[in-house]
């Protein structure tokens, strides 16, 4: 039958696992410098950004070159501008919506040559013009967006020359896409040249000098250009006077593609042949690019492709309850044993949604993964300044950039919103049932300060580590930090030692508490630490205690009245 999994047991839980690696499963009992813990990836739809890709963006100018616009825009900017204080170094966002590229076709004639690309996806790209006219040497483009003009003049490129020495009384040089050949009324003097035989230009000119009867000369010093980039000739005389062949085509490719708005890898050969395009007689518009759907399955590709990325924290400003749990289940898969790529979401309700109906999507989520919003607030628009209401998924998006900003076991409770209001005062009763519920509240602390009252998850058990969002995010982030400090061993044979073991279990728990992740029980940084060998598996049990934030503090004042013992 093979090679038999190992098996790891522990927590209620049992995986089998044939992929060698360091694993680890978290087993929660009531009451940094090595890996990152705050890459915050918003989905969404946009204008402008290649779809189904990870972006990433220092700023919201940066956020509206890219997306241009659309709710994945608001959301990044909102992300931006969550707190005055704590301000994201970088957002990474990805476009759900497969909008489509505008393009063009220059042709010889009725040849099409090349095909062009626009290097944004979406339908300002029709917006894309090009004029191919000719310039003070060879050719000129002018490319126009939106009235950004570029303009590349010059474009050529010579490669060789060729001349007949022999005694023939004619010699002509025909290139194709496979190969160069030279052909003189003296059968002897004639050669073929194939691309595949000489396969840079250095190499074809050094094949027809070894002839005696022709004379190249290299113009090119550019090392290693493909001989398969030669413009296409056919019987071209080489007699009397050397004539010059040029790589013009690729000269016009390569500066094409130095265009940002279409940009390397979005020039391409329409066929095999390799003319010169014929020049427009003025601008000439891209067309065809489209917006995209952003469908439930456009939505289901777009998580897939972050299982691959470095990803801790996803939000989305969508607020469909079936995009929700597609990213719910996304974290739950990703924090998987086998995963091992550890994730926590923000979500936000439509607007208006009522206490009853939010608690309810809290129940059903009833994960330490995820954290749910349901308060509209009002606040600037980062991009046009105006003043407007908020749903609760960008609130949500502003909580998301806010943790990304600090420390992994800071909490967001009582950190100050950057918002003018809340779109609702509640009642302490209505906060209570928040709370205790699974819903992130939201309002004034006792100094007036409009902020995130307590920073909870979905979780529907009495556990503080998995309801606070802080302890959880403590406690991924130092899995993860372990496993990196254990990988090392993979795949060496080193003598079974349990005090090595212990030993990384050490310095990783010193980091840890200097980090504010655990606190210590006495004098103990962590207890009860079991190691055990089995063949080729290695198996550490310890206990640790999470840092948990100060969400409570509790005062009593016996107050009494003075009165003096001492008798006048």
């Amino acid at each position: 039958m093979g090679v038999s999994a190992a098996k790891f047991s522990s927590a209620g839980q049992t995986s089998q696992h044939y992929i060698p690696g360091t694993y680890s499963r978290r087993d929660t009992v009531g009451a940094g410098t090595g890996v990152s813990s705050g890459n915050l990836c918003i989905i969404g739809t946009s204008t402008g950004g290649k779809p189904l890709t990870l972006h990433s963006v220092a700023d919201k100018a940066e956020a509206k070159n890219l997306l241009v616009g659309g709710e994945l825009l608001s959301a990044v900017a909102q992300a931006f501008n969550g707190s005055n204080t704590f301000v994201p170094q970088q957002v990474f966002c990805m476009r759900v919506n497969a909008g489509t590229q505008s393009g063009r076709t220059l042709k010889n004639g009725n040849t099409d040559i090349l095909t062009l690309k626009s290097a944004d996806y979406g339908t300002h790209m029709n917006q894309l013009k090009m004029w191919l006219d000719e310039g003070t040497t060879g050719k000129k483009v002018l490319v126009n967006y939106k009235g950004n003009e570029t303009e590349i003049d010059n474009i050529l490129k010579k490669s060789f020359s060729i001349l007949y020495t022999g005694s023939g009384t004619s010699a002509a040089c025909t290139i194709n896409n496979t190969g160069l050949t030279l052909t003189t009324d003296v059968t002897a003097d004639n050669l073929a040249i194939t691309w595949e035989d000489c396969e840079t230009i250095e190499s074809v000119v050094s094949r027809i000098n070894d002839t005696g009867v022709y004379f190249a000369t290299l113009i090119d010093t550019t090392p290693n250009v493909p001989s398969s980039q030669l413009d296409h000739v056919s019987n071209v005389s080489v007699m009397t006077t050397a004539h010059t062949f040029n790589s013009d085509l690729q000269a016009l490719i390569d500066a094409l593609e130095s265009v940002s708005f279409i940009g390397r890898g979005n020039v391409a050969l329409a066929g095999t042949n390799r003319l010169i395009p014929d020049k427009d007689d003025g601008y000439v518009y891209f067309s065809g690019a489209t917006a995209g759907t952003s469908t439930v399955g456009d939505w289901s590709k777009a998580i897939n492709e972050l299982e691959k990325e470095d990803i801790q924290i996803i939000a989305t400003p969508s607020t469909d309850s079936d995009i929700h749990n597609l990213i719910a289940d996304h974290c739950v898969s990703m924090s998987s044993v086998s995963k091992k790529k550890e994730r926590t979401c923000w979500l936000g309700t439509p607007a208006g949604t009522s206490l009853d109906s939010a608690l309810s999507l809290a129940r059903g989520f009833n994960s330490e993964l995820v954290s749910l919003v349901m308060t509209s607030a009002v606040a600037n628009n980062p991009i046009t300044g105006a003043s407007e209401t908020i749903n609760p998924a960008l609130l949500a998006c502003k909580c998301a950039g806010i943790e990304s900003a600090i420390a992994v076991s800071n909490s967001l409770t009582n950190k100050a919103i950057k918002v003018s209001s809340f779109g609702v005062k509640y009642k302490a009763g209505e906060l209570n049932k928040m709370i205790a519920g699974g819903i992130v509240p939201f309002g004034e602390n006792d100094d007036g300060e409009l902020v995130c009252i307590r920073c909870m998850t979905t979780y529907q058990g009495d556990s503080l580590i998995l309801n606070e969002r802080s302890m959880i995010r403590s406690v991924l982030y130092m899995d993860r930090d372990l496993r990196k400090a254990f990988n090392r061993r993979i795949g060496t044979n080193d003598e079974p030692s349990e005090s090595s073991v212990i030993q990384t279990l050490e310095n990783k728990s010193k980091e840890w508490y200097a980090d504010n992740l655990i606190t210590k029980n006495g004098s103990n940084l962590y207890e009860n630490a079991k190691v055990r060998f089995d063949g080729d598996k290695i198996y550490l049990t310890f206990d640790r205690y999470i840092r948990a934030p100060n969400n409570f503090i509790f005062i009593t004042a016996t107050n009494k009245v003075y009165s003096s013992t001492v008798e006048v």
